[in-house]
């Protein structure tokens, strides 16, 4: 027992002289390596944290110019739809006034226009008053 009892204190005492060696230069190093990474984390992050904040006043200026064309849209919209209203009115109103009057449908080839017997007398040939519609508005055309 007293053989067990000199080898652990032998032991012990062999420890604290091989263990205690000079560290002071291992931890400055491991915290000049802490040091250096958070100088370049905490740059990086105030960095990234500017640009965020610079793009959060563009982003600010983009939606509220969207917002513009968004209000612009919607009164065109409003616009039309009431335009749209209007036409649908008015073609309402226009078969109802149509309703029980008597349709036919002719198609331009039966309508033969008539020249007058004298043409050199007539001074609108050869002018806007000779097209079909002017033709029709005349009663040159015969069925």
């Amino acid at each position: 027992m007293i053989k067990k009892s000199i080898f652990l204190l032998a032991a012990v005492v062999a420890m604290c002289f091989t263990s205690c060696e000079d560290y002071d230069h291992d931890i400055a190093d491991i915290n000049d390596r802490l040091d250096l990474i958070e100088g370049i984390s905490l740059t990086t992050i105030d960095q990234q944290i500017a640009t965020i904040n610079g793009s959060i006043k563009d982003l600010k200026a983009v939606d509220a110019e969207l917002n513009s064309y968004i209000d612009a849209l919607e009164a065109t919209a409003e616009g039309l739809q009431s335009q749209l209203d209007e036409t649908n009115a008015a073609l309402a109103a226009l078969e109802t006034d149509l309703e029980g009057s008597e349709l036919f449908e002719v198609s331009l080839g039966e309508f033969s226009p008539t020249r007058p017997a004298d043409e050199a007398a007539d001074t609108t040939v050869g002018t806007a008053g000779t097209s079909i519609a002017g033709m029709l508005c005349e009663g040159r055309f015969a069925l």
